[in-house]
């Protein structure tokens, strides 16, 4: 994954984090954390940004920011262009 904008009121050092990046799934899982957060993602160190989480589970459904803060999300949208 290329990180190249972000726009949202959380801070973009969550979704920054995981610039670069493999899409890890259950089977192909070279950090365990797919498994760990129940949903695949752009994992690095499991995740800053976890908008394919289990919520309940691994790191939640949350996003860390800048400041140290983390914030439990209600919803998460991603627009993806290739």
């Amino acid at each position: 994954m290329q990180v190249s904008r972000y726009s949202g009121n959380a801070g973009g050092y969550g979704f920054l984090w995981h610039n670069g990046k493999m899409f890890s799934t259950y089977d192909r899982d070279d950090e365990y954390c797919a498994v760990y957060n129940g949903g695949g993602f752009w994992h690095r160190n499991c995740a800053r940004a976890s908008v394919n989480t289990v919520r309940g589970r691994g790191n939640d459904f949350r996003w860390w920011s800048e400041s140290g803060k983390n914030f439990l999300l209600q919803t998460s949208r991603m627009w993806l262009t290739c």
